[in-house]
């Protein structure tokens, strides 16, 4: 009996505590960008069912029109209104049907087919553009808990010397007066910038918040050390834009206004219409029935057609300079981000191997000297001051790096 309720108190506390536990893991770019992906993003869903319809669209495109039915009567008398008196006098029914000029209804359905395309590639820009925005957002939520880290060893640091100080104030008096006035104005300064990295912080937490919600976004960001170094040759980020949904929804606009011109010069062809008629007439007389076909005559194609053509041309012309003008600009910001990305790599690898280890040194023998009383304070505070502000450095080139690399990626896909 007492097992059994140990057994089920056990299971109720850790169905209490598995939730919180989970929930207070550190959040990953990886997982931040699946819960994003999988949030069905507002503006996503709107360009997939707007290609949505204009798949329907093309299906009612290709069909033909609705058969016209006209039924009535001809030929009354007016003096008695009789249908058996005269014997022109008819019940008619006629059904007419009517056949688009030339391509036309292959041509209207293509057109829907395209815009389709366009949007599903619309569709696929906003969700890299989503995947960009969170990678952002999280790089900078991650270096602002860097950040605060470092600040706040800073500010021990600073309050150990402090409260040593403070000990010494007996036998030293107003220099270590002094001493301490100097590292309350440190630890001051720290405060301001602690609250300043923490005011960043919100603002990347709602930005990443935007996307998965705020119960995920406060999640303390996990260690991310993904560094590889992306060069790419401008023959290989042409290559790669061939892929970018943004340049394939332009192109899916060159075609749409291609296959304009298309439609253009089918105006140049005749409509037709079929129309069959049937006259019923009273008493034993021959009933009537009668087969026309009718079409326009498109001569008078300078005022209409022909105008309409070269406007047509005219759009098409447009959507390519427009496409090419967006490839020059995407591979100028690709060249861009890769140009930041290699000199942010070697800032990098400048301060992991030479400038944080000068650091450090200067540090220690600050400490020495300073224990020896070679220097003064101030020069102590300055050098563990130095040391945090590299740190800092390093966390935010670290940060830039990321980001050109994810702004890249949005470009390139993750050809890079």
């Amino acid at each position: 009996m007492y097992f059994k309720i140990a057994l089920f108190v056990g299971l109720l506390l850790a169905t209490m505590y598995a939730g919180p536990v989970l929930a207070d893991s550190p959040l990953s770019l990886k997982e931040a960008i699946n819960l994003a992906q999988g949030a069905a993003d507002p503006s996503v869903e709107a360009f997939r069912r707007r290609a949505e319809s204009e798949d329907e669209d093309a299906v009612a495109a290709r069909a033909l029109a609705d058969p016209r039915v006209t039924i009535g009567a001809a030929n009354i008398p007016l003096d008695d209104f009789s249908f058996t008196r005269e014997q022109m006098t008819q019940l008619q029914l006629s059904a007419r049907q009517s056949f688009p000029r030339g391509n036309t209804r292959a041509l209207s359905s293509k057109s829907r087919s395209i815009r389709s395309a366009e949007y599903t590639a619309r569709a696929q820009a906003q969700i890299d553009t989503l995947v960009r925005d969170v990678s952002i957002a999280w790089f900078n939520v991650r270096f602002s808990y860097v950040a605060e880290e470092e600040l706040r060893t800073l500010y021990e640091l600073l309050q150990e010397l402090n409260a040593q100080q403070e000990s010494d104030f007996a036998s030293s008096g107003s220099a270590a007066l002094q001493r301490i006035y100097r590292t309350e104005l440190e630890q001051a300064l720290i405060e301001d910038r602690l609250d300043a990295v923490v005011q960043d912080r919100e603002q990347a937490i709602e930005e990443l918040a935007r996307y998965i919600g705020r119960g995920s976004a406060i999640r303390v960001p996990a260690v991310y050390t993904n560094h590889d170094l992306m060069i790419l040759s401008e023959l290989q980020i042409q290559d790669a834009l061939e892929e970018n949904p943004v340049l394939v929804s332009i192109e899916k606009q060159v075609q749409f206004a291609n296959n304009g011109v298309a439609l253009a010069k089918e105006a140049f062809k005749p409509e037709f219409g079929v129309e069959g008629r049937f006259g019923r007439r009273g008493s034993d007389r021959s009933d009537f029935g009668s087969v026309m076909l009718s079409f326009d005559l498109p001569i008078f194609t300078s005022k209409k057609q022909a105008p309409a053509l070269r406007a047509a041309k005219r759009r098409e012309q447009a959507a390519r300079l427009d496409r090419d003008a967006l490839f020059r600009d995407l591979t100028r910001q690709a060249l861009t981000h890769v140009s930041d990305i290699t000199k942010l790599h070697q800032r990098v690898k400048r301060f992991e191997g030479t400038t944080l280890e000068r650091a450090n040194d200067a540090v220690v023998a600050s400490r020495n000297a300073y224990g020896a009383g070679n220097i003064d304070f101030a020069e102590l505070v300055r050098a563990e001051i130095t040391l945090r502000d590299l740190r800092l450095r390093r966390a935010a080139l670290y940060r830039d790096l990321n980001i050109a690399k994810a702004q890249l990626k949005f470009i390139l896909g993750e050809v890079g």
